[in-house]
């Protein structure tokens, strides 16, 4: 109960450690609103970039908008919540993971360097397999208007905000949504139950009253 409210918006500062912090415990409690994800790289010998992963982080962030107009989510790239990965990154890349809470703090300057990229042209192919989504507006411009490269304890964390939506949310025809930390595609009856919040804010405006804090 007291730990601090996320912020809509991080800036540069000592404060973005202090805010990535209070998202890792948020996070046990809101686990629809969280993702987290140790970076983009296959954990195998090839290291190539897994656009299935890609695929999949673009899914999690519309379902993540789908959980509910109450509040914004987030998605992390960077932090390991398996113990298993942290440990597979440990030997491939030679980094010493920092645990966290529940989680494993593995940054992603370390795929950057495995693909010969400054940390500002690899957050480049986060930003391409979002704008070349087929993730509606004005969620897919207000995500990517929201990343921001959290450093903690030498490691870069990429935090992607998702933004509160007024009305669900799709990728071309298909609907996505959160059960506890997974993301699968929505169901007719899922689809029905996730517009049911979203209705109840136009319910509002057409009364003139003013929406909930």
């Amino acid at each position: 109960s007291f730990v601090k409210e996320d912020v809509t918006a991080l800036t540069h500062g000592p404060g973005m450690s202090f805010d990535l912090e209070n998202s890792i415990r948020r996070s046990k409690t809101e686990t629809p609103r969280y993702e987290f994800k140790q970076g983009i790289l296959r954990l195998d010998n090839t290291r190539g970039v897994d656009d299935v992963l890609l695929k999949s982080m673009v899914e999690t962030m519309c379902a993540i908008a789908n959980t509910g107009p109450g509040a914004d989510g987030y998605l992390f790239l960077g932090i390991a919540d398996k113990p298993r990965d942290a440990e597979r990154i440990k030997e491939l890349d030679g980094i010493e993971p920092v645990n966290f809470e529940h989680v494993q703090i593995v940054g992603i300057d370390r795929e950057a360097k495995v693909l010969g990229l400054k940390v500002e042209h690899y957050l480049r192919k986060i930003e391409d397999a979002i704008t070349n989504s087929e993730m509606i507006d004005p969620l897919k411009t207000q995500i990517l208007s929201s990343l921001d490269l959290v450093t903690f304890k030498g490691h870069s964390v990429l935090r992607v905000r998702i933004p509160k939506q007024t009305t669900v949310s799709f990728i071309k025809n298909e609907c996505f949504v959160r059960i506890g930390t997974a993301t699968h595609t929505a169901t007719g009856p899922q689809i029905a139950a996730v517009t049911k919040p979203f209705k109840k804010i136009d319910l509002y405006r057409a009364k003139g009253r003013p929406l909930a804090a």
